[in-house]
This record gives C-alpha cells, sequence and structure tokens, in this order.
C-alpha cells in the first residue's frame, strides 16, 4: 500500500487531501499542531494514523521523523501545515516572524531533508 504524510491533514484543505488519499488507496499518517478534540473525531471517522506534530516545535518535528522512517517508504508528502501572523507589520515581533517561519518554510525543509531516503526514491531524479 502506497504510504502518504499529510501535515495539518485533520481540518480544512488538509481533511480534503488526506480524504483524497485516502479514495486513491494510500495509506495515510496526518499530523496536526493543538486541537484534541477534532482530531478524536477525524481518527474515529476515517482510518488513519494521527500524530500531534506542532511543527514550530523542533522536537517534535524530529519524533515525527523517526515515526515515519520506522514505518518505512513514503510515497506522497504534502506538506500543508502553515501559521501566520495577524498582527501587522508594525504589531509583528521577531519571535512570532520566527515561529512563523519555523512551521511554514524551516520544518518543512527539515522534515524533506530527513526523510530523503525513504521518500520513493525510485522517484528522485537529483541528489
Amino acid at each position: 500500500m502506497k504510504q502518504a504524510l499529510v501535515t495539518g491533514g485533520i481540518k480544512g484543505i488538509g481533511l480534503a487531501v488526506t480524504k483524497m488519499l485516502l479514495s486513491e488507496g494510500y495509506s495515510v499518517t496526518a499530523t496536526y499542531a493543538h486541537d484534541d478534540e477534532t482530531a478524536q473525531k477525524v481518527k474515529e471517522e476515517l482510518p488513519i494514523e494521527i500524530i500531534r506534530c506542532a511543527q514550530d516545535d523542533k522536537e517534535q518535528v524530529q519524533a515525527l521523523v523517526s515515526c515515519l522512517r520506522a514505518n518505512g517508504s513514503l510515497d506522497c508528502i504534502v506538506l500543508n501545515a502553515g501559521t501566520t501572523e495577524r498582527n501587522g507589520l508594525k504589531g509583528t515581533t521577531d519571535e512570532a516572524w520566527e515561529r512563523v517561519m519555523q512551521v511554514n518554510v524551516n520544518s518543512n525543509m527539515a522534515l524533506i531533508r530527513d526523510l530523503y531516503d525513504v521518500i520513493a526514491p525510485y522517484r528522485w531524479y537529483m541528489a
């Protein structure tokens, strides 16, 4: 069975992608950051693995990597998780901006880098 990861996969667009991948025959692992109640509801409704992973927490991202590596290869990764800062330019602190960059950019790079050798290696054309 093909394996997929969907970050932010229990709500909104991420949930829609999760459902689409299930309909295509994938085994899906979905992540979420904080909403335990929604995660439980989705777990009861869909045959997926759900892992709590706040992507602004580097230790949680590395724990996710370890879990996925233990499961074997990945055929699909959908990097859907994201965040924003809604305080405007003048109201955005350096710490808030660093969190946005960690969730939206840095954690995605780390996931791809650290899972590179288990992401369906036969499909990669560059090393």
